[in-house]
């Protein structure tokens, strides 16, 4: 493979990262198979001498920028139940002020929505505990995976069915009332390589992967939400190590948490450990296809073009309006000239990377990726997921030049 575009003062194009496309596509479909429950990089570093082996995500993210090496020189550290990729320096063995130097954070999450196997049971089910605010009430797709951290590693020890049900209580008076939902698990005794006990965990399981028949292969499957957000910032990272200092803070903990649950705040620990408070988090995450009201010439159809979001969730997250203006009056020409699309929405999205961190380190600014048709009702994150492909590309593209332009003008940016 050819590293033109990695070389040091050569401009990307949307045509250059077309050399790409197929081992950007083989990579996401490899993190679409991976498992990647909450702490999906649980070994944090603290716990090295527990000897708790590397959980699948962290592995193949290390191969992916293992491939690029040569001229990339990526590190990768574990902290808190997060990952954390540090290019473009000189030294391989980084100190953690050299690491808090570096201006501009890349961000994505690399965990999935995760249910706790309780110990109760319902006749043929096992009784499962959401770790996150639950994606629906209803499962769109019932197929499972069950997974369990025995012997001090991850590994998956077999599948089932998932089922959602109302709560029901009756009142002395005999009247009914809802309380809720019950989330519950169906395992296929017959994939079961272990029993299934208290404590292990299920994740989704579906997705429809085939292979790369160019930009605008359509793909569908589980967790999507984080994946496609992971392969952004990995290549977006990878492109930018040849030519400047950049890091990327990949989240482990899971998605929903409130932000008031201290220890659900895992990426807070990492933030103030390893960047300055005046660092600028470029944020990749997903906007539910059916949210999107803004664009009505494109309903029923897939958005290509990267998304610039300059507040989110309602005011209960949200970036620096100003750093959101700066990439919309001077960097989106930039974007567009070199041939990718992004366009600005003010449409819904949900948060909670950002709601974490947000006091502390507000310069936050989101490219997102819409997830599934416009305006259609069942295209939500963590519920039924779909992608263009081609859309990544525009992501990437955007990032690059957003951070490129940035580090070029830091010095004379005020914030």
């Amino acid at each position: 493979m050819e590293y033109k575009i990695l070389k040091k003062g050569v401009k990307m194009k949307f045509d250059d990262i077309l050399s790409y496309s197929e081992e950007i596509y083989a990579d996401l479909l490899e993190l679409i198979k991976t498992p990647g429950p909450s702490l999906c990089c649980a070994r944090t570093s603290n716990q090295k001498e527990r000897s708790i082996e590397k959980f699948p995500m962290t592995r193949i993210i290390e191969r992916i920028v293992k491939k690029y090496e040569r001229v990339s020189n990526i590190k990768l550290l574990e902290d808190n139940g997060n990952i954390v990729l540090v290019g473009g320096l000189d030294n391989n063995d980084p100190e953690e002020d050299e690491i808090r130097d570096i201006p501009i954070v890349l961000g994505a999450h690399v965990d999935e929505v995760t249910y706790l196997v309780s110990n109760r049971t319902e006749r043929k089910y096992k009784v499962l505990l959401p770790l996150c605010s639950a994606p629906t009430r209803r499962f769109y797709h019932k197929e499972a995976e069950i997974l369990s951290v025995r012997d001090g590693k991850l590994e998956t020890i077999g599948y089932g069915e998932l089922e959602s049900k109302e709560k029901i209580s009756v009142e002395e008076d005999g009247t009914l009332t809802m309380e809720g939902w019950k989330y519950l698990l169906r395992p296929n005794e017959k994939s079961l390589k272990k029993e299934v006990l208290p404590g292990d965990v299920v994740i989704q399981n579906y997705m429809t992967l085939k292979k790369y028949e160019g930009v605008d292969t359509i793909i569908r499957a589980k967790a999507l939400d984080d994946r496609v957000g992971t392969i952004a910032v990995l290549y977006s990272l990878i492109f930018l190590s040849a030519e400047m200092p950049i890091k990327a803070i990949l989240a482990g903990d899971e998605e929903g948490y409130p932000r008031d649950v201290s220890w659900a705040r895992l990426i807070l620990p990492t933030y103030r450990r390893y960047c300055k408070n005046d660092v600028i988090t470029i944020l990749c995450d997903g906007i539910n296809g059916a949210d999107i009201t803004e664009y009505t010439s494109d309903k029923t159809k897939y958005l290509s073009d990267a998304i610039l979001l300059p507040y989110t969730a309602d005011g209960k997250g949200g970036g620096d309006y100003r750093l959101f203006s700066l990439i919309q009056e001077k960097i989106k020409p930039i974007i567009e000239k070199n041939g990718f699309k992004i366009r600005v929405s003010t449409d819904y999205a949900s948060r909670s990377f950002d709601a974490k961190i947000m006091n502390e380190f507000p310069l936050i600014s989101f490219i997102d990726w819409s997830n599934g048709k416009i305006g259609d009702g069942r295209f939500k994150c963590h519920y039924h997921e779909e992608v263009l492909f081609r859309q990544i590309l525009n992501i990437i593209g955007s990032i690059v030049w957003i951070s490129k332009y940035l580090k070029e003008k830091l010095s004379s940016i005020i914030l």
